[in-house]
């Protein structure tokens, strides 16, 4: 009986976390992205992704480029938003099952689901 209850516990816990929305302080931080082979050909995804604390956004491109502007978190829709043109609406956030999860959306479609995980750096 004791053990039913824990589990219970524990499971309405994990599902409140999971509903409870990202704030732009967990979303912000160094990423790179984690490319599968499968995908690596078709995407034209940068190399790293920095989002720091005051808004400011560098985008790393892999031809050696580099991308600055403005981001915001926009928490009701779970996208992060810029002012760069091709990074607006293209990270994804949302909470898991074991903390934030960050995607980045290869294609520029809303309705193209492939996207692949941003791991962070720092």
């Amino acid at each position: 009986m004791a053990w039913g209850l824990l589990a219970l516990a524990v499971g309405c816990a994990l599902v409140i976390m999971s509903r409870t929305e990202l704030r732009d302080k967990e979303v912000a931080g160094v990423y790179v992205l984690e490319m599968p082979w499968a995908i690596g050909g078709r995407c034209d995804a940068p190399q790293r992704v920095e989002l720091d604390t005051d808004g400011r956004m560098i985008v790393h491109e892999g031809t050696g480029g580099r991308l600055e502007g403005r981001w915001w978190w926009d928490g009701a829709g779970g996208w992060v938003r810029s002012d760069i043109t091709d990074m607006d609406r293209r990270i994804r956030g949302y909470r898991g099952w074991t903390g934030p999860r960050i995607r980045y959306r290869c294609a520029l479609r809303m309705g193209d689901p492939e996207e692949v995980r941003m791991r962070r750096e720092q």
